[in-house]
């Protein structure tokens, strides 16, 4: 994430990541009102740029329901990437260094799902007319 400037991509991800920290914090009876308030703080960051949108979009109400509509999928999508992504590196933590097969496995998963996230950020940051988000870069796969 941009530290000082973060994309909305950025920060939908950042939210849906505190909602996972919160719940499972909470069920594991931690105090998450650190996770709470920074998740309000971006919720407040983020209604800057649901403006944004909207200005956008002034006179053309069919437009604003597609657009608001597409964050929405890709928020949702985020969300069930990163409860997946979740899940995968604790099913990695608990298998024994000695299960190289499904290590390998999930490092795979785990690649897919990360290439999912950033997809959701990148369409994010375009739907708020970012058009230099982050790019990730990586060696070829073979």
């Amino acid at each position: 994430m941009r530290l000082l400037n973060p994309s909305p991509g950025e920060i939908l991800d950042r939210l849906t990541i505190l909602e996972l920290k919160i719940m499972w914090g909470g069920k594991r009876s931690m105090d998450v009102t650190h996770f709470e308030a920074e998740k309000y703080s971006l919720i407040e960051v983020l209604k800057n740029w649901t403006e944004g949108i909207a200005e956008d979009c002034i006179g053309d109400g069919d437009r604003l329901d597609e657009t608001l509509q597409k964050v929405d999928l890709h928020r949702n999508g985020l969300a069930a990437v990163n409860a997946l992504l979740w899940d995968a590196e604790d099913e990695a933590r608990r298998t024994p260094d000695t299960s190289a097969f499904k290590l390998a496995v999930l490092c795979k998963k785990i690649i897919r799902l990360n290439d999912a996230r950033a997809s959701h950020v990148r369409e994010l940051d375009l739907l708020h007319g970012i058009r230099d988000g982050q790019e990730k870069i990586y060696a070829e796969s073979k």
